[in-house]
């Protein structure tokens, strides 16, 4: 930029830069004159015409010596908006707006709401339609080009089937309408000659009042393109929001969470209503496909201590069974407050099923030609009793994924910033913590193993080791009481509470192939932990959320049953086996495994506090 001085400087150069300057603009204005303007207002085909009168009845003229093709229309006084282009997909040549006037429970309207004509299912973004709406509402043409055309091929506005061009009809609530038709683009780029095929009132030149005579508009206008392009030349795809799923209610927690992996599908025995194992026709059991992680809110009411004692833990994994929530699930919320993609890429069409039934959906190939028609991922996620299904394609180029929103009914474009818990293993979602349990709700802790120790601060306890122990827990806080069932031996308290501690830091490491941790489990375990939880009361809670006298129920005992298996020298397979009040067993299942010294220590931190040695967390690492 010039400086003041060197502007001054400039300014007193004399009459030659002034000659130069003057000589420059002119042929600024000379090219722009032909290259710009010309084009718009005639060309070697298309004859110049004026604005500066009025020659058809809905024409206004406007500030700028502009013109309105018809009266303005008010977006509360729009009812349809067709929009008609055969240059889009086939799936959306037509398309558009309706007015839905009375609530349509068959359909799932609201009353006194816009909807997209075809895709009434869509969540079309507000300012969309408004800058849609005004393109339709309020046409301004820049110039009339030609009052009465004879030829309209000249501007690309000629057929013998409407079909074959591009328009746009516009209804008012009550009941008026006007149909625009679009035919080539300027020169320039900049808009389009339209003309309107709308009955209209000829005016006389002279006075501006009508004729009487009555004809369809024959005239050709300029349409710059402000919204047009965007809004009534484009696809529903363009105005619809990416939704994915209906929003998550940050003030409350999911309630559920599923997520199937293609290369990683879990089959289990299908249930009927009853909770009975649903057969085939031959008597065996029928398989369905379960998520790889599925989860729900710990319920402070449940029967199911372990759903109770898991402290912190704010959801409890159903599948796999046993575990209990990492912090990383109760983030998702976050995400499902606003679960988008970033653009949408097709619009589900209403179909037939074989049963004639309608339904909102794709055909398979298209399906397919996005990586959807066998998801690699599959999501629930529910919020606000609404059950929102999302179908995923692999990771594209390590950046994207093709989604398919069942809810919304549309697939999407979804960057991998918006949907990166797809690349979590099943660790991420899983507290790392295996004895996750308060003390004070144990009623015994039976442990047994070997383990080879090779002694602790130099004293003379060391070869191989055999664990047979249960402690009984009685009371709770100030009050606990442990002893040793199998000798009546009476445990220091204060020493106990240090291997439950030790307990608290075994940790699970990483998952476990299938056919390994299969072929591990034929072995015997080399240790074994079972908890018995003790039976409790439950009592009613006041409008402040505290207990009151009164009972609510009674919790009953269940036990749980941890199991490990060697797989290497280093490594031990967790099992995990849950047993109810009544006796039944949930099978036991392991996904994870822990190092084997994390087991060795515990095992010799339980002989430590039978034997009365002080346990340490340190020399027992």
């Amino acid at each position: 930029m010039n400086t003041a001085k060197e502007r001054k400087k400039n300014f007193l150069s004399g009459q030659k830069g002034l000659i130069i300057g003057l000589a420059v603009s002119f042929a600024v204005l000379l090219l722009g004159y032909f290259f710009i303007i010309r084009p718009l207002l005639k060309d070697d085909k298309k004859p110049a015409g004026s604005t500066t009168s009025l020659i058809w009845e809905d024409e206004r003229l406007v500030s700028g010596n502009q013109l309105l093709l018809y009266p303005a229309i008010a977006e509360d006084n729009i009812n349809t908006i067709k929009i008609h282009n055969p240059d889009n997909d086939p799936r959306y040549v037509d398309w558009g707006f309706f007015y839905n006037k009375d609530e349509d429970e068959s359909k799932n309207l609201d009353a006194d709401s816009y909807y997209l004509t075809g895709y009434e299912y869509a969540a079309f973004k507000k300012d969309s339609f408004s800058y849609t709406a005004m393109a339709i509402g309020t046409v301004y043409c820049s110039a009339r080009i030609e009052d009465h055309c004879t030829d309209f091929s000249v501007y690309g506005l000629d057929y013998t089937d409407i079909n074959e061009k591009k328009y746009v009809v516009v209804t008012t609530r009550d009941g008026v309408s006007h149909t625009i038709v679009f035919g080539d683009k300027l020169p320039s780029g900049s808009g389009y000659y339209v003309r309107s095929i709308d009955e209209n009132d000829v005016l006389d030149p002279e006075t501006s009042e009508s004729t009487g005579e009555r004809k369809v508009r024959d005239s050709v206008y300029i349409l710059t393109d402000v919204y047009t392009s965007s809004t009534l030349l484009s696809t529903p795809m363009n105005l619809t929001t990416p939704m994915l799923g209906f929003p998550a209610n940050t003030n409350s927690r999911l309630q559920a969470f599923a997520l199937w992996i293609d290369e990683d599908k879990y089959y289990t025995d299908k249930l009927d209503e009853n909770g009975n194992v649903v057969k085939d026709e031959n008597g065996n059991p029928v398989k369905t496909l379960s998520p790889a992680i599925y989860a729900k809110p710990t319920d402070v009411s449940s029967k199911d201590p372990f759903a109770v004692f898991g402290g912190m833990s704010v959801y409890d994994i159903v599948r796999p069974s046993g575990y209990y929530s990492s912090s990383s699930l109760e983030d998702l919320i976050d995400l499902f407050e606003d679960f988008q993609g970033s653009s949408v890429v097709e619009m589900a069409k209403e179909m037939t099923d074989s049963e004639g039934e309608s339904y909102y959906g794709f055909e398979k190939e298209l399906l397919k030609k996005y990586g959807l028609d066998d998801p690699y991922y599959m999501l629930l996620y529910r919020s606000n009793s609404i059950d929102n299904y999302v179908y995923f394609s692999r990771l594209i180029d390590g950046e994207y994924y093709y989604a398919y929103s069942l809810t919304f009914n549309v697939i999407c474009k979804v960057d991998i910033s918006k949907a990166y818990f797809l690349s979590w293993d099943l660790k991420k979602f899983i507290s790392s913590s295996v004895f996750y349990l308060q003390i004070g709700n144990c009623k015994s802790i039976e442990i047994t193993g070997n383990y080879f120790d090779l002694g602790v601060d130099n004293d003379s306890r060391k070869g191989e080791q055999n664990v047979n122990l249960k402690f009984r827990l009685d009371g709770s806080g100030q009050t606990l009481k442990v002893i040793e069932a199998n000798s009546g031996r009476s445990i220091d308290v204060k020493n106990f509470r240090q291997f439950y501690r030790i307990l608290a830091d075994v940790a699970l490491r990483e998952e476990v192939d299938k056919a390994l941790a299969a072929q591990a489990m034929k072995q015997d375990p080399i240790a074994t932990v079972k908890i018995v939880t003790a039976e409790s009361i439950v009592y009613k809670k006041d409008s402040s959320g505290n207990d009151t006298d009164e009972i609510d129920f009674t919790r009953p005992s269940v036990t749980k049953v941890f199991r490990f298996y060697k797989l290497t020298n280093g490594r031990v397979l967790l099992t995990i086996e849950d047993i109810d009040e009544n006796g039944k067993s949930s099978g036991e299942a392991g996904s994870f495994y822990l190092v084997t010294g994390s087991v060795h220590k515990m095992l010799g931190a339980a002989l430590d506090v039978y034997n009365g040695i002080d346990v340490d967390n340190i020399t027992r690492g």
